[in-house]
């Protein structure tokens, strides 16, 4: 996806796919979602394709408003707009509609979890339906990555984990960025090495 809105497949030849001008794209397992903005009616319409046979016809689904964000499970979809955080289903009907309160700067799933970060705090909505837990941060999210229970959260001042799913508890610690220059990488068996002027990270 360019920065034009323009979608195109990969490998040694490049080809343009047959795709109106979108604004986000993700991807679950061999399914991908698409987020087009309509200026035309404000609204967004969310093409969905199983497979990445984009010639294929996708499900679809419109949302009032012009998408925020975009977020793909293996049986979800969530996507963002003035109107709340909207949870489809892969064949674009709607799982639950949900009123967060923030603004969400970030959201994914985690198997079927769907996480909600706002500026300083963690919403766990199970099932992507219920609010189950929030969490305080320490500071501001950039991005977030998540697997069952834990999530991995890039922040303006470093790096945190947080298990998620635990009671509501002390915020987690910040560990600050630690900026390593590599020079050289070797790659043997399943591990690389990486080579600077300190030593070797394997």
């Amino acid at each position: 996806l360019l920065a034009d809105g323009s979608v195109w497949t990969g490998g040694a030849t490049p080809q343009q796919v047959n795709l109106p001008k979108m604004v986000f794209l993700d991807r679950a397992g061999s399914t991908w979602t698409f987020a087009e903005n309509r200026a035309d009616d404000g609204t967004t319409v969310v093409h969905h394709f199983p497979t990445s046979d984009f010639a294929a016809t996708p499900s679809k689904s419109t949302s009032a408003g012009a998408a925020t964000g975009l977020a793909t499970s293996p049986t979800h979809i969530a996507v963002h707009t003035f109107g709340g955080l909207r949870v489809l289903n892969h064949d674009g009907s709607t799982h639950a509609t949900l009123n967060v309160p923030l603004l969400p700067r970030k959201f994914t799933f985690s198997g079927n979890d769907l996480l909600v970060l706002g500026d300083r705090s963690l919403l766990v909505y199970d099932d992507a339906k219920t609010l189950v837990r929030t969490h305080d941060l320490p500071a501001n999210v950039v991005a977030v990555d998540a697997a069952p229970s834990v999530a991995a959260i890039a922040t303006t001042e470093g790096m945190m984990a947080v298990s998620y799913l635990g009671a509501t508890q002390p915020p987690p610690p910040v560990v600050p960025f630690a900026g390593r220059f590599y020079s050289k990488v070797v790659a043997a068996g399943e591990r690389a090495y990486l080579f600077d002027r300190d030593g070797i990270d394997v």
